[in-house]
């Protein structure tokens, strides 16, 4: 069974999913470091208002447009959302 996007269609949808991983996980690794140096600063406060936009300007879009490409594949892809377990556990 083919696709239903074409194999550009495919290749640009696996590169826009692999963008919001990306940066959801950047973003996250990034959130960490600076969690990490909230103790280490006299200025706690500022730090954790920089955790708070990168959640709400990159964590939150990211992960949302990861879950969005993710349906994506499922529902354009002959391998659809509930075909294998493995996709539905993950």
């Amino acid at each position: 069974m083919a696709s239903r996007l074409g194999r550009k269609g495919l290749g640009a949808l696996k590169v826009v999913h692999v963008f919001f991983i990306s940066a959801w996980v950047g973003c996250g690794v990034t959130m960490l470091f600076l969690l990490a140096l909230v103790s280490a600063t006299s200025a706690p406060f500022e730090m954790v208002r920089a955790i708070h936009i990168l959640d709400i300007g990159v964590a939150v879009p990211s992960a949302t447009g990861t879950l969005i490409t993710g349906l994506l594949f499922s529902l354009m892809t002959p391998w659809g959302l509930f075909k294998h377990r493995w996709i539905v556990a993950s």
